[in-house]
């Protein structure tokens, strides 16, 4: 049964709408604190997850 829902669980987890879920929660955290830190955690991650298309 894994064998069955193993691809499709990466395959959802992989699309952009799934990433861009991730950096949108990432983000309302690390509104929440004082520090600069997690911002550019955040924006690196963002960097890599969502790569700016020309």
């Amino acid at each position: 049964m894994l064998t069955l829902i193993r691809p499709i669980l990466f395959s959802f987890l992989t699309s952009k709408s799934v990433k861009k879920l991730i950096v949108d929660l990432l983000e309302a955290l690390a509104a929440k604190t004082e520090n600069s830190l997690d911002d550019l955690a955040v924006k690196t991650v963002k960097d890599a997850l969502l790569p700016k298309t020309k």
